[in-house]
């Protein structure tokens, strides 16, 4: 899940006497409450143009984005990063992309041998080079002939240095992880490949085997109907509700909410979002139902009653935001980001 994958860097210390305060002081702020250390909110992945083997699959809604990929497509992977004064610029600070080919909950990273290949498929335990920026764009590279189908999924490491150099945090995160500090950010996901049956059927004919360990089927029927590739689940609006008034909110837009109000907070769940789809098990293909956490940030200390409930600041001619991430099992994910006023009751 991505929630295992991403960072959150430790907060800073003032030193053994501060240390002996806490007990003093109120209370861990909640979760969703961002404060002045940056955090990768979110990590998303979408094909933005299907190569030749993403063929006879099934359309996915028009305003969603394609979240798992084949071998040849091309995608883009963007990270969020924010803090307590909102989302991070992070194209100044010239954030790096990794792939990997290490088990996913193996921490280690080697140093990168070199630019990313799309057409050569990462083998061993290697690292490389997959570009620069908050958004990057690359070509899904081929299956590896030394791996079986639960290790294919290459890893991505997203890489920033809010305080000190990009190129000082790969450094340490490739040769002493212990060395990472609040002023490095790193987060961590899956490349999505993807429908499992068009996986299986290309390690098939490129003569990849399945499985090593006698826990699947060598071979496997043919999948008699066409497939759907994941989409990302999205949050499309937001609904505020008090006695008397309703607030629909979109994302992009600034809503005007009144000082000190409370509102029920409601966000919309799509039924087409929550998707079945074939996992490969011991006895063939299996259907599954795949589903779908909500998380939220905020700016202000806003959310009560475990998101169920907003509370508006006092303080007119304030503002906040709240962004909320979508993801589901497959570690699909996207966000929406809702900006607001405070004005007069």
């Amino acid at each position: 899940m991505i929630a295992g994958m991403v960072r959150r860097p430790p907060q800073r210390t003032a030193g053994v006497g501060a240390l002996c305060l806490c007990a003093c002081l109120p209370g861990s702020p909640p979760s969703s409450l961002l404060t002045e250390d940056y955090e990768v909110i979110g990590l998303s992945m979408e094909v933005v143009e299907p190569g030749p083997l993403s063929t006879d699959l099934l359309p996915i809604p028009a305003d969603r984005v394609r979240s798992e990929a084949l071998p040849g497509d091309r995608i883009r992977l963007t990270a969020l990063v924010a803090n307590e004064d909102g989302v991070l610029d992070l194209e100044p600070l010239e954030p790096r992309w990794l792939l990997t080919s290490v088990p996913y909950f193996d921490v280690a990273v080697r140093p990168p041998t070199g630019p990313c290949d799309p057409t050569k498929p990462l083998l061993g335990d290697t690292s490389c080079d997959a570009g620069s920026g908050a958004s990057i764009e690359i070509t899904v590279q081929d299956l590896a002939p030394d791996r079986v189908f639960y290790r294919q999924e290459t890893s991505v490491y997203f890489v920033v240095g809010v305080s000190i150099s990009t190129e000082e945090c790969i450094d340490r995160l490739t040769t002493d992880a212990s060395r990472l500090s609040w002023d490095c950010l790193v987060g961590r996901r899956r490349i999505n490949l993807g429908p499992s049956p068009r996986i299986v059927e290309i390690m098939l004919e490129q003569g990849i085997l399945l499985d090593d360990t006698g826990y699947l089927p060598l071979e496997l029927p043919p999948v008699p109907f066409d497939l759907a590739p994941n989409f990302a689940p999205r949050i499309s609006w937001i609904t505020l509700t008090a006695p008397g008034e309703a607030h629909l909110v979109w994302p992009g837009e600034r809503a005007q909410l009144p000082a000190g109000a409370a509102f029920h907070l409601t966000t919309a769940r799509e039924g087409r979002d929550y998707q079945d789809h074939l996992a490969l098990r011991p006895s063939g293909f299996a259907v599954r139902s795949e589903f779908v956490v909500h998380r939220w940030h905020t700016t202000a200390d806003v959310l009560e009653d475990a998101g169920k409930r907003l509370r508006v600041p006092d303080e007119e001619g304030s503002s906040f935001t709240m962004i909320i991430t979508a993801t589901d099992d497959r570690e699909s994910q996207t966000w929406s980001i809702f900006d607001f006023d405070v004005v007069s009751p």
